[in-house]
């Protein structure tokens, strides 16, 4: 009988060990599967940054509008021009170089650009998922 619970209590601490190894198995592998989940969105924020579809917004004759105001607007009020001064393409070039040395143009409009690219429906900068998506398709 001793012999029957000695081998019992034997089998009972080989459980014992067996489940607390399967435990630390366990914690490791959810360790384990948490750093991956770590990299992974890591990895998925790298694939989602500026992930912008530029041919598309440059056959949106609208995007391509914007970004022409973007760039001509804050130079024609600053300066005050009006359409009569702008008769030759020497004119025009003259006001685009006092535009790239005047810095308050010059941020204004890569402000007004900026705000022509972002979506502001989206997190960060990139395009909408289902355009994305709808693009991928075609």
């Amino acid at each position: 009988m001793t012999a029957l619970v000695v081998t019992n209590q034997y089998l009972l601490d080989e459980v014992n060990v067996i489940k607390e190894t399967i435990k630390k198995q366990n914690d490791l592998i959810n360790r384990i599967i948490s750093r991956l989940e770590v990299l992974e969105n890591i990895d998925n924020r790298k694939k989602l940054y500026m992930r912008i579809d530029w041919k598309a917004r440059f056959k949106n004759n609208i995007f391509i509008i914007n970004m022409f105001i973007s760039v001509f607007m804050p130079l024609l009020t600053y300066y005050g021009v009006r359409q009569e001064e702008l008769d030759f393409w020497q004119d025009i070039g003259k006001l685009i170089m006092h535009a790239i040395k005047n810095p308050y143009i010059l941020f204004t409009s890569i402000a007004l650009i900026w705000n022509n690219i972002i979506d502001p429906t989206t997190k960060g900068i990139n395009d909408c998922k289902i355009k994305n998506n709808i693009v991928s398709k075609q």
